[in-house]
């Protein structure tokens, strides 16, 4: 099996534009009219890899949070990680088995990785999404205790990784 690629995509002018993440700054500073609230942003997160694909789309905040730190970090202490989306009734489960990790849910199909290169893809995406947001949002002082919380939580389940 291959290492898996998870990137971002970012859904902005009500829904009218899809952004990947690597062109998100940019995109912001030539429609500044499209910047919305940081906690009303919407993303996927995909994953794929080995001819599998799975999408998880929701509120970006509760993606990076459930998905690419809390999930992984309870995978990694030998639970389940499973959360609950934003913007639909489902539940997405990080489910362990040996050496691998399935990403399952009612919206996607199961998909299966190499257990700690899946976890790795994931806290990396969440790190490159916390930047990104950051350099668009960072300002934003009602927003601070958000970039607070996600950094130390990013923090966090990037040192239990290398350990």
């Amino acid at each position: 099996m291959t290492v898996p690629s998870v990137r971002a995509l970012f859904y902005l002018a009500n829904y009218t534009a899809e952004v990947r993440e690597e062109e998100l700054v940019d995109w912001i500073a030539a429609h500044p009219e499209s910047k919305r609230d940081l906690l009303d942003l919407e993303a996927s997160i995909f994953v794929t890899g080995d001819g599998q694909e799975a999408e998880v789309a929701d509120n970006l905040v509760n993606l990076l949070e459930a998905l690419c730190f809390d999930a992984v970090a309870t995978v990694m202490q030998g639970g389940e990680g499973a959360f609950d989306l934003y913007t639909a009734e489902t539940t997405v489960r990080l489910k362990p088995v040996n050496d691998q990790v399935v990403l399952e849910s009612t919206v996607c199909d199961p998909v299966t990785f190499p257990k700690v290169a899946f976890l790795d893809a994931l806290v990396s995406c969440g790190e490159r999404c916390l930047g990104l947001i950051e350099q668009i949002w960072g300002n934003d002082t009602p927003r601070a205790s958000v970039f607070t919380a996600l950094r130390a939580k990013a923090r966090q389940v990037r040192e239990a990784l290398a350990a």
